[in-house]
């Protein structure tokens, strides 16, 4: 076979290169190369969805054994037990774990932090572990007392819901300037979107200033819950609200309250007060004569 000339050689190249057998296609080979960083890209998408879930799922796990130490310690002790406690029954204390209990180990509280930054709950009427994504009530424990856990547990306080829970009694003798006990006013003002429980099977939708109720039967301590928003708790004007017959204030949640001047003026009877909302602004004479406060 006679050799092949070099110019002979790149015309023969050059028909096979424009053939449609011999040409490299290449609107495959970029769609090709997109098909691949897509799978690349689902697979990274998948991977990073995968491990938030297997934290979550973690996190989730920790409560459910804290759960089961504690049902241990209930049947053992006869009461529910703080994280420490729960130690005997082989429960892993660590970082980003918490538990309390009410003082009388009647129920208990726990949270969990994921690494993915959630924060999960679980109490003994509810075990079931849920996100904790609004308002936190667990009818268990005190509010300072479920801050101080979720603080330790996340970082920051669980958020409150708005609810204000006080405390009356109807039997005290009537103060020189307002009218009996069995009546009952609060010194609620300005923008009112709320309900009021009063404590005798009575539940009400305010938006006035100033509700008031009357109270039938014995009379004693009665406990008065507002839920929702009230922009003033305002009780310069003494006759106005019942502020002789009021004894404690055991929660005040995010009612959106701003304005508190004279808040608790001349309520000598109340000997307990919760912390008030940040969002109050206004708080001059804020416990003007109040002199039962320890």
């Amino acid at each position: 076979m006679s050799p092949v000339s070099p110019r002979r050689l790149r015309r023969n190249l050059s028909k096979v290169l424009r053939s449609s057998a011999g040409a490299f296609d290449l609107t495959s080979v970029l769609v090709g190369a997109v098909a691949v960083a897509i799978m690349a890209g689902g697979v990274l998408a998948a991977v990073f969805g995968v491990i938030p879930f297997a934290q979550d799922h973690a996190a989730k796990q920790r409560l459910e054994a804290v759960g089961t130490g504690q049902g241990i310690t209930k049947v053992q002790r006869g009461r529910f037990q703080n994280l420490a406690s729960l130690k005997d029954t082989g429960i892993a204390v660590t970082a980003g774990l918490g538990t309390i209990t009410h003082a009388d180990g009647s129920c208990y509280v726990a949270a969990s932090r994921s690494d993915s930054g959630r924060a999960f709950l679980t109490t003994s009427n509810a075990p079931t572990p849920i996100e904790v994504s609004g308002p936190v009530d667990t009818g268990c424990v005190a509010r300072p007392d479920l801050d101080s856990m979720a603080i330790e547990v996340t970082g920051q306080p669980f958020p409150e819901i708005a609810r204000m829970t006080t405390e009356w009694d109807t039997s005290l003798p009537n103060s020189p300037w307002m009218g009996p006990c069995t009546t009952i006013t609060l010194p609620l003002t300005g923008v009112i979107d709320a309900t009021l429980d009063w404590g005798d099977g009575t539940v009400e939708k305010f938006s006035s200033e100033f509700p008031s109720h009357p109270y039938a039967g014995t009379p004693g301590p009665r406990t008065i819950v507002i839920e929702g928003t009230f922009t003033g708790w305002v009780g310069q004007n003494l006759p106005d609200w019942s502020y002789d017959c009021l004894t404690a204030v055991t929660e005040w949640g995010d009612t959106g309250t701003v304005e508190a001047e004279a808040a608790f003026a001349f309520a000598t009877n109340l000997t307990s007060m919760n912390s008030p909302p940040e969002s109050i602004t206004s708080m001059r004479s804020f416990f003007d004569s109040t002199t039962s406060l320890p």
